[in-house]
């Protein structure tokens, strides 16, 4: 991907370009090929493939009956360590990267997901399957730098890295064991993770594992085009991808041209008029200037059996600097949020402001109707300066 490839930050997030460390990046400045291969990763000759190649792409377990209970848990774990560790002997990353991102129809919800190839830059090796059409925007956006909206929340993505043996949890290591696996060797284990909207990097289950061990099949296949300066996008903008043709209880791989999914952009929360009205008549006086912006908080909460990033909704009087409203919510319901925290500044500060500032995207879009209701200005601001005063302090308490 343009910028670097996405590796897990601090947070457990997948960062991507100049938003990862730089040890984490998979590429320098990750160019659009012009020989073949994108700069700053290594060229290398045709990939030596495995025999018979039918036999990674339709494993023999792709036949067993549903309902097999732990026997077919038990497979799909070895289906998945089995492509991992055929994938870590290619090296694909040599050859393959941010243009080379394609597409894998999943043979069981028959969604297209997205993979990319991580480790041009030799440090952070893995593969990344962006999970349907929100996934797939959230690649497409991060492809061209663009960091997507509610990215810091979290990703819609399946994550298979090489690591070393003490990044891989104790009870993955005794699975890997337990099903005959051996790895070895620096970056040699695969650390598999599921990443959600909304919620900290888990481990995967069954069905997570099936789908990501499909598309790390399709990998090996994908990696013999790469090595032949295919290209991977089309004069009308569209992507190469795997598509599963099933016919007398097997499955067949053929080759389609797939649109990439554009990012969706939600409406704004709907708000209580009644309410903005009695607000207006309560506070009439017009006074000064207001802050506002929703961020990610750099600390996980677990509420009820699920871990997640927190969002911190907060209002800043322009000229003191006082904070007039802070809330902590899930991120699911942040922009609502943000539209109650405003109607309370309000109040708490005995006027309402003539400007409000925001910063651009998500936020500015919320409350852009309410502002409207309200009968106060809303401007677009890059980093308003005491918003970002007031953030970096609570970041500061949260950390300690």
């Amino acid at each position: 991907m343009p910028g670097g490839t996405q590796s897990p930050d601090g947070n457990g997030r997948l960062v991507h370009g100049e938003h990862a460390p730089e040890e984490l990046r998979s590429s320098t400045g990750s160019t659009r090929r012009s020989d073949g291969a994108s700069m700053g990763r290594m060229k290398r000759s045709k990939p030596k493939l495995p025999a018979s190649l039918e036999k990674v792409v339709r494993p023999e377990i792709d036949e067993l009956a549903p309902g097999a209970g732990l026997a077919m848990e038990r497979a799909v774990w070895t289906r998945l360590y089995r492509a991992a560790q055929l994938v870590r002997e290619q090296e694909p990353w040599h050859l393959m990267g941010d243009s080379e991102r394609f597409g894998v129809v999943d043979p069981v919800s028959g969604e297209t997901d997205w993979g990319v190839v991580m480790g041009g830059g030799g440090e952070f090796l893995g593969f990344g399957l962006y999970v349907g059409d929100e996934g797939g925007a959230q690649l497409e956006q991060l492809s061209h730098g663009i960091e997507p909206e509610g990215f810091r929340y979290g990703q819609q993505a399946l994550l298979v890295s090489f690591v070393d043996r003490g990044e891989v949890s104790k009870r993955e290591r005794e699975r890997m064991k337990e099903l005959g696996f051996s790895f070895r060797g620096r970056n040699g284990w695969p650390n598999c993770e599921s990443h959600g909207t909304n919620r900290v990097p888990r481990s995967l289950d069954v069905q997570e594992a099936e789908r990501l061990a499909c598309a790390l099949e399709q990998v090996l296949p994908v990696l013999e085009l790469a090595s032949g300066n295919f290209e991977f996008e089309n004069e009308r903008g569209e992507r190469y991808t795997r598509r599963p043709t099933q016919a007398s209880g097997s499955i067949t791989w053929t080759e389609a041209w797939v649109t990439p999914p554009k990012p969706r952009i939600p409406p704004a929360p709907e708000f209580d008029r009644g309410r903005v009205r009695e607000v207006v008549a309560q506070v009439p006086a017009l006074r000064g200037v207001l802050e506002c912006g929703c961020f990610a908080v750099p600390a996980t909460i677990d509420e009820e059996g699920e871990r997640h990033f927190p969002a911190i909704c907060i209002f800043v009087d322009a000229n003191s600097g006082v904070v007039l409203h802070m809330d902590v919510v899930h991120p699911s319901v942040r922009l609502a949020a943000m539209q109650e925290g405003l109607l309370k500044a309000i109040q708490h500060r005995g006027a309402r402001p003539n400007a409000v500032h925001v910063g651009p995207g998500e936020v500015e879009r919320t409350l852009a109707p309410l502002a409207t209701a309200l009968g106060i200005r809303l401007k677009t601001c890059d980093q308003p300066p005491a918003l970002e005063q007031a953030r970096f302090a609570i970041e500061d308490s949260l950390l300690r």
